[in-house]
């Protein structure tokens, strides 16, 4: 029987300003401490022409991430 162990989804999101990116995890943050949102997982930042890029992943449907991360 098939039965699903991790499962995430991984989201590369472009900000204009590196304030605003780091607004945006420290509201994830501030989700995840209220129970409101689920735990993400910053993969990477990076300033490309211009814009920030922030790679996350994020649990899919309540389930683990892998390792139970």
């Amino acid at each position: 029987m098939k039965k699903l162990l991790y499962a995430w989804i991984e989201q590369v999101l472009s900000f204009d300003t590196k304030e605003e990116l780091e607004a945006y995890i420290t509201k994830q943050k501030c989700l995840t401490q209220r129970r409101q949102q689920a735990q993400i997982m910053v993969i990477s930042q990076e300033a490309v022409e211009g814009k920030h890029i922030l790679r996350i992943r994020k649990p899919y449907n309540q389930n683990e991430m892998f390792g139970g991360q």
